[in-house]
This record gives C-alpha cells, structure tokens and sequence, in this order.
C-alpha cells in the first residue's frame, strides 16, 4: 500500500527519519520541513536534555573523582574500582535516598579525618568543636560559638585540597572569628596556597550560586 501523507520522525540521536509519498514533489516536501523546523528543533533540544540527565543520573563524584554508577548483589552501597554500586534491589526511586545517606557516611569519615589531622595546631584553643555534617544552601562551613564546626556534605564530592581548605578556614575562627588580616595570617601559616584554593572553591556553582564559608 502507498503512503498518502508525510510522516516526520526525529530519532533520539536527533536524525531525522522522514517518510513521504511515492513521486512527492520537491517542493512539497521543503515546505513541509520549514513548517516543522521548530518542532524538529524542540525535539532534538528535548533528547539532548534527556540525554544529559541520563548521564548525571549515572555518574558521580567523589573527592574530586568522578564515578559511573552500578549495581551488585550486596545490600550495601560501595566502591569497586571507578563505579559507585547500588544493590540491584533498590527501586530506581529510592536510588538518591541511599546514595545519599553513602554520600553523608563517607562525609563525616572524611570530615572526621581532616579535622583530627589538623586539631594538634589549634589545640591550645581547647576542646576540639562537635562536628556535624548538613547540607547549606550558602556555605561550605561554619564555626559556631556553642562549639560546633558545620561542614556541607556536599564537600565529599570535592578534591580533598578543598576538604583541607574549608577545615582549616573554620578551624582558625577559632582564634579569629572574623576575616580580619589576623585570620588571614593563620591562614597562611597553616596553608600558603590557601587563597588559591579559595577560588578554586568559589568557581565551584551548586544551584547556580557560588558558596562561601
């Protein structure tokens, strides 16, 4: 049977698979793909999208190191090479809830880590502050009065160097609880390169926002 009408099919590789009628004429056919120019460009533009969604929803990072996603028989999150996996139980809509509770785990180890590494240097200052790990919207870390050292869990997705730097800046509101020239000479002191990290850190957008400490 002969096809009577032009059909328009854009592939999700963005080709364009178009079917038309046995001796169409040429011209028939051009007007027909300017009239849906605009559609097979919304097309493209939306598999391009999903696309790109499909790969941030399958990759990670990790201390600075990006990690593809898998899935095994354990029923643990863990690493295995360069793949973060999942057991293969977890339903696809339950997949965030536990990476990030992996993600917060690994964030206070490291957190925990950093800060133990650092506290001989700062501990004239006396008791070591109670870390706690949450996610800010504005900053990468706090220092409170009441003795609590906040730091972003989304810090462990970042290169340790930028970890070190966040911990040291709130470890020295210890001493300096503003960012006076007395803050910054502590700062040097423990990190020469700190305000190059700094700005490695403030080139960093999460939502579209540049955080700060």
């Amino acid at each position: 049977m002969q096809r009577k009408s032009i059909r328009l099919i854009v592939t999700e590789s963005g080709e364009i698979d178009l079917r038309i009628p046995f001796n169409s004429p040429k011209d028939t056919v051009d007007r027909f793909l300017r009239q849906h120019e605009a559609w097979i460009l919304q097309r493209r533009q939306a598999f391009a999208e999903r696309a790109r969604q499909q790969q941030e929803n399958n990759s990670v990072h990790y201390l600075g190191k990006p990690l593809s996603l898998g899935q095994w028989s354990r029923k643990t999150v863990g690493l295995e090479g360069q793949q973060l996996m999942i057991p293969a139980t977890v339903a696809e809509h339950e997949r965030q809830l536990w990476l990030d509770d992996w993600f917060t785990r690994m964030a206070r180890q490291c957190f925990e880590d950093q800060i133990a590494r650092w506290w001989p240097a700062f501990s004239h200052t006396g008791k070591p502050p109670v870390l706690r790990v949450k996610k800010m919207r504005t900053r990468w870390g706090s220092l409170s009065k009441l003795g609590y050292i906040n730091l972003n869990r989304l810090l462990v997705h970042m290169d340790p160097q930028l970890i070190e730097l966040v911990v040291v800046h709130e470890l020295c509101h210890l001493e300096h609880f503003d960012h006076g020239p007395g803050f910054q000479r502590l700062m040097s002191k423990h990190l020469p390169d700190w305000r190059s990290r700094d700005r490695q850190l403030r080139n960093i957008r999460i939502n579209g926002f540049s955080l700060g400490c």
